[in-house]
């Protein structure tokens, strides 16, 4: 079985995360990835910052996006494919 889409429903705050995971798994897959952010309660004060418990998961999500970001990157520093002389398997000549 394949699929052709993946509806992602997470909280609002993780959402962009999550699609920075999805996209880098999916990517030149053909899947199609359709969000659904669910609001998060706390977050919806005009003032979320003045709570110590929002400041902190907002906080504590920004770092880990960071880091998924610096991951990405570094990634894509590397070889996306191996070399074509990695590929194929060394000839041996022999001697009669």
């Amino acid at each position: 079985m394949r699929y052709r889409e993946l509806i992602v429903v997470t909280a609002d705050f993780h959402m962009p995360r999550a699609m920075l995971e999805l996209n880098a798994v999916f990517h030149g897959s053909g899947v199609r990835l359709q969000t659904y952010a669910v609001p998060t309660a706390s977050l919806k004060s005009k003032r979320w910052w003045r709570s110590p418990g929002a400041a902190r998961l907002m906080v504590v999500e920004y770092c880990k996006y960071l880091a998924i970001l610096g991951r990405e990157a570094v990634l894509g520093l590397g070889p996306r494919e191996a070399p074509a002389a990695q590929q194929k398997a060394p000839q041996v000549t022999r001697h009669p």
